[in-house]
């Protein structure tokens, strides 16, 4: 195998070095069980490749069974939409491994791959590798066949990406599952007992020396109507266990709970986030079938991301911590051949390399258009780069209903009562009813502004480097109250809803737990939380790119400021 470096261009500038090639295909779960003398033989067989950007090396349904992994440069994999589903794209970095599914199954190939940059990859051809395979002994049992049968079932670990909601473009799920499906037919148990209830009664209605009642209609009836609750509780709980989903992809672990109209709850934390897995067998049952929890552990407990009955905890637990290390391996080549390319431009022109500049804020809103937004405030804007969200409109109502109610009364009692000839005591002056009136419906209205101004200065702020809960009393009489956290200190974010309401009307809270000391922010009770949570993650997502930049850029510039200083003298 030739493994010499290639010239570096400035499209090639993403690349990795061919030990860490090395150490990365070792660690792959496809070769980590080999013994060393075999690794080294399948070494042997790695071809170099190289391909201008543009040109297509892997084609959707092609006869190409052989196993890709990139060393340099980056590549778009697309496959063609099954069904009724969408296109997957996906992009690949280097040390990622390409057509793994037909490496192994000698399968047409499932995408088509383009060099978006001119790439370097390493080749293992199909024919000699799985020759090598047959000829040297027991060598099958400890190449990691997971993906041979392409079980595309939940639970099962595989390369093929599945669709799911809140998906990102080029984002590719690693691993799909949810609870074990024995957890559904346990926690059914109701279910089961009614449909055996209806059964029992259907077989004693036609054994002779019964009670009659059972074979009467109204036996018939409830024997019906045990079966339908049977049905309709077995139903539920299969939905139930149906909708709750655990997914591990390359960027990101998620878990989302739902309860069919009730609940709806997602926690999720990247990759370059999690610190450490722990699983956790708690009976012997658990031990009999592979199952166990799986506690990924983030910055703070209150981080963590659990995967409850989960089978073969041990692989999903390697391939999260797999994948997790992955991930940091490649942003430390990545920065090395971006520290790499600056020097060689440092020291060709002699300068340092410029800064980047800062693009021009939008233009302010119209004066029309803030007042009336001031006025009658929507669920969620933007003004510039900061993202208000107000409390949902259901909560105004609930708020208001009380005044507003009682002052279209007392305007129905304006209209009604001068109609009506109702003697008063001479003492009474005839004006002091309708001024009572106006005062009660004065108050009214008094209250019902309270109430609405309450509700209005109750907002929730997003923006670059910070999340901003402010509390302010109506008119600023009873003071104000703003809770700040800086996105440096979120650890994760997560959305939940509860109940009928909250599901029919999409509202619920989003939790935002910081390393603070009170450790929770909550924006409750807000519009469409799911779509509040994604953009919070995506601001701190932001923020936190943008602080490692500025932290690596300053790195680079002071090593090229020294080095420079080096070559001059």
């Amino acid at each position: 195998m030739s493994m010499e470096n290639t010239p570096k261009t400035s499209t090639m500038t993403h690349a990795l070095t061919p030990q860490q090639m090395l150490s990365m295909l070792r660690a792959s779960p496809l070769f980590s069980e080999l013994f060393p003398d075999e690794f080294r033989r399948v070494v042997g067989l790695i071809e170099v490749r190289r391909v201008p950007a543009g040109t297509t090396f892997i084609a959707e349904r092609d006869d190409n069974a052989d196993l890709y992994m990139l060393r340099r440069g980056r590549a778009r994999a697309q496959r063609a939409p099954r069904e009724d589903s969408r296109p997957i794209v996906r992009f690949h970095l280097p040390g990622d491994i390409l057509n793994e599914v037909s490496f192994l199954n000698d399968f047409p190939a499932e995408w088509t791959v383009e060099a978006v940059d001119d790439v370097e990859v390493w080749t293992i051809p199909y024919q000699p590798f799985h020759a090598l395979v047959q000829k040297t002994k027991d060598m099958d049992t400890r190449v990691n066949w997971n993906n041979r049968q392409l079980d595309t079932s939940p639970g099962s670990i595989i390369t093929l990406v599945s669709e799911f909601d809140d998906q990102r473009e080029g984002e590719r799920v690693l691993w799909h599952g949810r609870r074990h499906r024995l957890l559904f037919f346990i926690e059914a148990w109701l279910a089961w007992l009614l449909l055996f209830a209806a059964m029992a009664a259907a077989v004693a209605a036609i054994l002779p020396g019964m009670p009659e009642l059972l074979a009467s209609s109204a036996g018939t009836i409830a024997r019906i109507a045990l079966l339908v609750a049977g049905i309709v509780v077995a139903v539920w709980n299969y939905v139930d266990w149906r909708n709750d989903d655990y997914i591990v992809t390359d960027q990101r672990i998620i878990h989302r709970e739902r309860i069919l109209l009730l609940v709806d709850q997602q926690d999720e934390c990247p990759l370059e986030n999690i610190q450490d897995v722990k699983i956790h067998r708690p009976t012997f049952f658990s031990t009999l079938f592979d199952l166990g929890h799986l506690t990924i552990e983030t910055q703070g407990v209150r981080g963590n991301v659990v995967f409850s009955w989960v089978r073969h905890p041990e692989q999903l637990s390697k391939l999260v911590l797999g994948n997790a290390g992955r991930m940091r391996e490649r942003r430390e080549a990545v920065e090395k051949a971006n520290i790499e390319e600056m020097l060689r431009e440092a020291l060709q022109s002699g300068k340092e390399p410029a800064e980047t500049t800062t693009a021009a804020p939008p233009a302010p809103e119209a004066a029309a258009m803030q007042v009336v937004r001031w006025l009658i405030p929507p669920m969620r804007e933007t003004r510039g780069a900061d993202i208000i969200y107000h409390k949902h409109w259901l909560l105004l109502l609930g708020t208001t209903g009380a005044p507003l109610l009682l002052l279209l009364l007392s305007l129905a009692l304006h209209i009604v009562v001068p109609q009506l000839t109702i003697p008063l005591p001479a003492f009474v002056p005839p004006q002091l009813p309708q001024l009572l009136g106006l005062a009660v419906s004065l108050g009214l209205v008094g209250w019902l502004v309270w109430r609405y101004e309450d509700w209005r200065n109750d907002v929730y702020i997003v923006t670059r480097d910070r999340v901003i809960n402010y509390d302010r009393s109506p008119f600023g009489l009873a003071g104000t109250q703003q809770i700040t956290a800086g996105m440096a200190g979120v650890q994760n974010v997560s959305y939940q809803t509860r109940g009928l309401l909250d599901n029919l009307f999409n509202m619920g809270d989003v939790i935002i737990r910081t390393g603070g000391t009170d450790g929770e922010m909550i924006f409750a009770r807000i519009w469409n939380p799911r779509r509040v949570q994604r953009e919070i993650v995506d601001r701190l997502e932001m923020f936190q790119q943008q602080q490692q930049q500025s932290q690596k850029a300053a790195r680079r510039r002071e090593i090229t400021a020294w080095l420079t200083a080096y070559d001059q003298i």
